[in-house]
């Protein structure tokens, strides 16, 4: 058995609601919480990124990997993970550590909230 240390992180997880518009296209209406659980977290990096793309606004950025027990397939890119109040989009979904965990790879930007 992997040991990847203590999971006392708590998370929600929150699915997107998806409504079809006026011209038969798909879109993400709103999230919806799917599951609360202790995770184990870990920053990757962070950085500010341009002020000219984002016109004279400094936007923060931070990558983020979260453990949580057990593979769960079903959740997928299109998730959000919640942690203290801030919104991670998810940019990967992992099976790790032979089905014991799910590995989760967010990326929180300060400019950004999601729907609800």
């Amino acid at each position: 058995m992997l040991n990847i240390g203590t999971f006392r992180r708590k998370i929600k997880l929150y699915s997107p609601a998806t409504s079809v518009n006026s011209f038969g296209e798909t879109a993400i209406s709103r999230y919806v919480l799917q599951l609360t659980c202790f995770a184990k977290r870990r920053d990757i990096e962070w950085s500010t990124i341009g002020e000219e793309s984002h016109g004279k606004q400094l936007v923060v950025e931070a990558r983020t990997e979260f453990y949580i027990k057990k593979f769960r397939p079903a959740i997928t890119e299109e998730w959000l993970v919640e942690f203290n109040g801030k919104y991670y989009e998810l940019t990967r979904v992992d099976e790790f550590g032979n089905g014991e965990y799910t590995r989760l790879l967010g990326l929180r930007r300060d400019n950004w909230t999601p729907t609800f």
